[in-house]
């Protein structure tokens, strides 16, 4: 399986790429975690002076959260929550 974030650094630019271009880099509760971490790495690292956030393929950057876990993740009060506390703390 491929790696839902991609990162490429280029000197003090860094590139993150959501990576799932076959569901339009749809937002999982994983890519929420991983964009999360990877974002407050690289604003902890003083030399970085720019993030770029792109999607990957040439559809769609991302159209949001990815429906198809909603029943699962987000359908009962403590899930939801869970999720929710993930996906702010990326943002």
């Amino acid at each position: 399986m491929s790696e839902i974030l991609l990162i490429e650094r280029n000197d003090t630019t860094v590139t993150l790429t959501i990576n799932r271009p076959d569901k339009l880099n749809a937002m999982t509760k994983p890519l929420w975690q991983a964009l999360g971490n990877a974002v407050n790495a690289l604003s902890a690292d003083d030399s970085v002076r720019c993030i770029v956030l792109r999607g990957a393929g040439e559809k769609s950057f991302s159209p949001g959260n990815d429906i198809s876990e909603f029943e699962n993740e987000r359908s009962h009060k403590l899930p939801a929550i869970a999720y929710g506390e993930i996906m702010h703390s990326a943002v």
